[in-house]
């Protein structure tokens, strides 16, 4: 689960980094970005241009840390960072309260982090949208803050609500225009070449993801996700025959439309095997579902007709063991 952030870049200048509780507040804010946060901006490469001015001036005693965070969200600044291209300015000017404010509104932002106590008074409507505003000095009371450190755990979904569990799914891949599902057995379940019931799960599942997407991403006015499905086939599963019958299955299911692009890619495993987990990836995360994709699907049924599963937040041994899978040779 990810929480959004807007913040203005002044709070990182030596006028806002003022204070024991603003430096505090910083470090907390852009260490919870690199964790389990996204920044939003009109334009990543020049909102990453803001921070590493604003906080220039900072002494190295105060502001090491702050200005090797921001080196660090820079490097892969479209994991760290959601646009949208619609607000950006052709000249790069420091934003403005207004621009914050817009910036927040379109991309739905969960919190607003402003520098100083007047500035929270210009953008406190936001309140009315669901957004919350503070200054930098009180975000680490915020509530946003305490959601994002209760999301850096496992979390079982088959616990909660139906409603609860797509609010979850939807805003932890809300802000990627493409999805990667990652799940050894959704080729195996097309291996015969037919819509088989586990098949038939795992489409569901698909069209779930995608639609807990629409619902809660800023983009989807304008755009449908795209689904990248990473599996596993050779031996007794042969390649073109699981792709037609995965193509078939979720086109069938999705008979609303809300999946863009499907895209499949077949990977042989190497032996020992590494293809056993099961992941979701957005934006460069990757989120590790337990105990399988296809259980996904049956979060819209009755507590008693789901099985255990658990989302997992994103960390570097997940993207690492992804990438691995993803190097695998294809199959043919």
């Amino acid at each position: 689960m990810l929480i959004s952030i807007v913040m203005d870049p002044t709070c990182l200048t030596p006028k806002g980094i003022s204070c024991g509780a603003a430096r505090a507040g910083a470090e907390r804010l852009l260490d919870g970005v690199l964790r389990n946060g996204v920044l939003l901006a009109a334009d990543s490469r020049q909102y990453v241009a803001e921070l590493a001015s604003a906080a220039s001036g900072l002494g190295a005693r105060t502001g090491q840390l702050i200005q090797l965070y921001i080196a660090e969200i820079g490097k892969r600044s479209s994991m760290y960072i959601a646009t949208d291209s619609s607000l950006q300015i052709g000249s790069f000017k420091p934003p403005t309260l207004a621009r914050l404010r817009d910036i927040a509104l379109a991309l739905h932002a969960d919190i607003v982090v402003c520098r100083d106590p007047p500035d929270t008074g210009f953008v406190a409507d936001l309140r009315n949208y669901g957004t919350e505003v503070c200054t930098l000095s009180n975000y680490e009371l915020s509530k946003a803050e305490a959601r994002r450190r209760g999301w850096t755990q496992t979390t079982r979904i088959d616990h909660l609500s139906a409603v609860d569990s797509e609010w979850l799914v939807g805003r932890t891949l809300r802000y990627a225009t493409e999805i990667l599902v990652c799940d050894k057995y959704i080729a195996h379940a097309a291996k015969s070449g037919w819509m088989t019931p586990q098949l038939k799960r795992f489409g569901k599942s698909l069209v779930y993801v995608a639609r807990c997407w629409k619902k809660h991403s800023p983009y989807a006015r304008f755009q449908k996700p795209n689904i990248n499905i990473l599996s596993v086939a050779g031996g007794n599963v042969n390649p073109y025959t699981a792709e037609k019958v995965i193509r078939q299955v979720v086109s069938r299911l999705d008979s609303n439309r809300c999946i863009g692009k499907v895209y499949i890619s077949l990977k042989i495993d190497r032996h020992p095997s590494i293809t056993s987990e099961r992941y979701l990836s957005a934006m460069g995360r990757c989120f590790g579902v337990q105990h399988g994709i296809d259980d996904l699907g049956n979060l819209t049924l009755p507590q008693s007709k789901r099985r255990p599963t658990s989302l997992l937040p994103d960390c570097q041994v997940h993207r690492d063991l992804l990438g691995e899978i993803q190097a695998l040779r294809p199959a043919q």
